[in-house]
């Protein structure tokens, strides 16, 4: 047999070989893995006070909050009237019975945390531009008011207090550890309402889990006492700012103070 009749019949041989199909049955083919499937997308969680901690978004304790009438509060009826508007919504909020809750700042999820509840006050009275987290709104104050700054102060007595004014915001650092920088430490927020009728008291609103009121302690968005944290507590007041003149031009078309 010549080379060429040994080439032709090995090229005849190939073209006679079987080609394994898709239909051609199992033993002929091999398993063809499936495709991978994409990740469930995630909703990302709006700005919340604590985003750099473990916390749960739902605080595991039931509501537990007090609420008071503007006349319990000293000289309420000579306070302008878009202060007694921030104030009387103020003290509606603590008749809803809301917890504290983590990450929330709309009442309609049962509660918020103390810097949403802060958003959600202004918001609803107007103040569009108020940030959602506590260093924002700290900051947000510096660029549009100024900031009082309460350095190692140990009394609310003491002459840094001298220009606090009902419906100043309150701030405080070190309340809880964060991970993540802020250009401003402040991790608390809440608004002061006055001194109380009778005794004096200064009182506080906002959402906390743990301030007390009258001795007892609170867990919502409720009025509370204002004491100073004590010596050696890893929370310090950092300061007190009053409103925007912008911002009380949008309260209820008031004028500011």
């Amino acid at each position: 047999m010549t080379s060429s009749s040994c080439l032709a019949c090995l090229l005849a041989g190939l073209l006679s070989a079987p080609v394994l199909r898709a239909q051609d049955s199992a033993s002929n083919t091999l398993p063809i893995p499936p495709l991978p499937t994409a990740a469930p997308r995630t909703k990302v969680p709006e700005p919340a006070e604590e985003t750099a901690t473990a916390k749960p978004a739902v605080s595991a304790k039931a509501a537990h909050v007090t609420s008071i009438s503007p006349d319990e509060i000293e000289g309420y009826d000579a306070y302008p009237a878009p202060l007694q508007t921030l104030i009387t919504e103020a003290l509606a909020l603590t008749k809803l019975n809301l917890r504290y809750q983590f990450g929330s700042s709309d009442p309609k999820s049962g509660g918020m945390d103390c810097s949403g509840t802060i958003y959600h006050l202004l918001h609803k009275l107007g103040v569009s531009d108020v940030p959602r987290q506590s260093s924002e709104v700290c900051d947000w104050t510096m660029r549009q008011s100024m900031l009082y700054r309460t350095e190692h102060v140990g009394n609310l007595k003491d002459p840094a207090f001298s220009a606090l004014k009902p419906g100043d915001l309150l701030f405080w650092t070190g309340t809880y550890e964060s991970n993540a920088p802020r250009s401003t430490p402040v991790t608390h927020v809440m608004i002061y309402l006055g001194k109380r009728k009778g005794n004096g008291k200064p009182v506080i609103f906002g959402a906390s889990d743990g301030r007390s009121f009258d001795g007892e302690r609170q867990n919502g968005v409720s009025v509370f006492d204002f004491p100073l944290p004590k010596a050696g507590s890893p929370a310090e007041f950092y300061g007190y700012a009053p409103l925007p003149s912008a911002a009380w031009e949008k309260i209820r078309g008031g004028k500011g103070r």
